[in-house]
């Protein structure tokens, strides 16, 4: 395959840590729960994609155990973006309840 891992960015894996930071910074200061997770998720697909390009360079360069240990931190990663996911989703649920609930009591 010809790899050669070199120091170059990734302008869109930068560009999604900016994203994710200025979400929770906001967040932060509006006290938005969802949207900090959210920012957070933004980050951990970051870190996704930075695992699944170690571990391609790995795995294309025979190293079987790096690659094994790489593939089951970003299978940790992916379950960790699926609970975040979850724990948005459920603020969301939450608000909904309470506006609906705020709306039948006017």
């Amino acid at each position: 395959m010809g790899l050669k891992p070199g120091k170059t960015k990734n302008k869109y894996v930068v560009e999604m840590i900016h994203s994710g930071l200025k979400k929770s910074k906001k967040a932060l200061m509006e006290n938005d729960d969802s949207s900090i997770i959210d920012g957070l998720r933004d980050i951990k697909q970051c870190d996704i994609a930075n695992y699944g390009s170690a571990f391609t360079y790995a795995n294309e360069m025979g190293e079987r155990e790096v690659a094994a240990w790489l593939k089951k931190t970003l299978e940790e990663e992916i379950r960790t973006i699926e609970k975040l996911a979850k724990i948005i989703l459920s603020f969301k649920i939450n608000n909904l309840h309470h506006i609906e609930s705020t709306m039948s009591i006017n």
